[in-house]
């Protein structure tokens, strides 16, 4: 489980014991940068392991999860796609069999895409 905490930028990360309960990531939380708003999770590096995905005001952050819960900035990160990145999906956008990113852009009034490489 993930929540983010918007006015502190940060993502905790719960993970299950087995047992219907959750306990917190060792490292979580995790600083995720100004304005984390809707946080998503995909293998967009297809190592077997959940990334994290944020819109984050002015594009997307990535964090690269280690398959324990721990995430760490993934390089270039954050990704500039727009201004007031709102909203953001993950889907195979051009059948690479690559993992792409649609942002919706409210300041700029366009719609993002980064394509996975």
């Amino acid at each position: 489980m993930i929540a983010t905490h918007h006015d502190q930028s940060e993502l905790t990360v719960l993970l299950g014991d087995s047992a219907g309960h959750f306990v917190e990531a060792t490292d979580s939380p995790f600083n995720f940068g100004r304005s984390a708003f809707e946080v998503v999770l995909a293998d967009l590096n297809q190592d077997g392991r959940l990334d994290a995905l944020a819109a984050a005001g002015e594009g997307v952050r990535v964090m690269l999860g280690d398959g324990r819960g721990n995430f760490k900035p993934a390089p270039g990160s954050p990704f500039v796609t727009g201004s007031g990145v709102w909203r953001l999906a993950v889907a195979d956008l051009n059948g690479d069999r690559k993992l792409d990113v649609i942002t919706t852009n409210s300041e700029s009034k366009s719609i993002g895409i980064l394509l996975g490489q």
